[in-house]
C-alpha cells in the first residue's frame, strides 16, 4: 500500500495551500502509483525536497525493491529526497492531513530537517541510501 499527499498550491486559495491524501494497493510501487494516479486529476510530480516514509514492517523485511524503483525512475528526484523509518503504517501519519497550520508534508520535512540539525537523525536521501545497500561489503 501507498499513500501520498497531493499538494494544490493553485494561487485561488490566496497563497494557502490544500492538501488531499489516496492511496493505492498493487504489487509494485509503480502499480500502487498507478492507481492513485487514477484518482487524481492531473500529473503527480514529486517534489525535489520531498519526504519518503516507510513503515517498521517493511524496513523490517527489505526496502531495496521499493527504494530502487524510485532511484531508477527518472521523474522522481533522488538528491534531496528524505528517507524515515516510522512506526507503524506510514500511512496512518500522512492521513492526519496537518498539524497545527502545517500541511503533513511540510510538518514531516521540517521536523527531520531539524532533527538532522540536533544531530538526532542522519542526514539520509535516496540518493545516500541506495549505493550503501548495493555494496556487497
Amino acid at each position: 500500500m501507498q499513500t501520498l499527499e497531493v499538494v494544490n498550491d493553485s494561487q485561488s486559495n490566496q497563497g494557502k495551500s490544500t492538501n488531499e491524501i489516496h492511496s493505492g494497493t498493487g504489487h509494485s510501487v509503480r502499480q500502487s502509483t498507478d492507481k492513485i494516479r487514477a484518482k487524481v486529476t492531473g500529473d503527480i510530480r514529486f517534489f525535489k525536497y520531498g519526504v519518503i516514509l516507510y513503515g517498521t514492517s517493511l524496513a523490517r523485511k527489505d526496502l531495496y525493491p521499493y527504494l530502487d524503483v524510485l532511484y531508477r525512475e527518472p521523474d522522481h528526484p533522488t538528491s534531496h529526497v528524505k528517507v524515515a523509518i516510522v512506526d507503524g503504517l506510514a500511512g496512518e501519519i500522512i492521513d492526519q492531513k496537518g498539524i497545527g497550520n502545517l500541511l503533513i508534508g511540510e510538518f514531516i520535512t521540517k521536523k527531520i530537517r531539524s532533527l538532522e540539525e540536533m544531530c538526532m537523525f542522519p542526514e539520509m536521501t535516496l540518493e545516500t541510501l541506495l549505493p550503501p545497500m548495493l555494496d556487497p561489503g
